[in-house]
């Protein structure tokens, strides 16, 4: 089992995220289990634990799936989105009282600049 790798608060949006991607998935059976997912051709268990208030335990071989879930880009961007903000922050570098490319006073924005080109690839 996995403890504390999704949290309480998130059990409906981790529901909607298996609706979308097709995965079958029904309410727990018991006082403990929460949910149960369907993978690999057997029901697999989400439980609540007495002792971990904030967190759920998974059973361990839906790990890489809930890691999927967490991992997966909370804001959905448009291309011409994604365009317009590289553009604003790509003007902003070169702007003679801004930051450089090379400029360690900023590093967020170099680093957002990075995460807006790796989005549109």
């Amino acid at each position: 089992m996995s403890k504390c790798l999704l949290h309480k608060d998130k059990l409906q949006a981790f529901k909607g995220w298996l609706d979308s991607k097709g995965i079958n998935h029904r309410d727990g059976i018991g006082s403990y289990q929460v949910l149960q997912v369907f993978q690999q051709g057997q029901w697999m268990g989400v439980f609540r634990r007495a002792s971990m208030i904030e967190h759920l335990t998974v059973d361990v071989r839906l790990e890489e799936l809930v890691r999927a879930f967490i991992n997966t880009p909370k804001f959905k961007y448009t291309q011409e989105d994604l365009e317009y903000y590289i553009h604003t922050f790509e003007c902003a570098i070169r702007d003679e009282d801004s930051v450089t490319l090379h400029d360690e006073r900023c590093p967020e924005v170099l680093e957002m600049l990075k995460h807006l080109k790796e989005l549109t690839k």
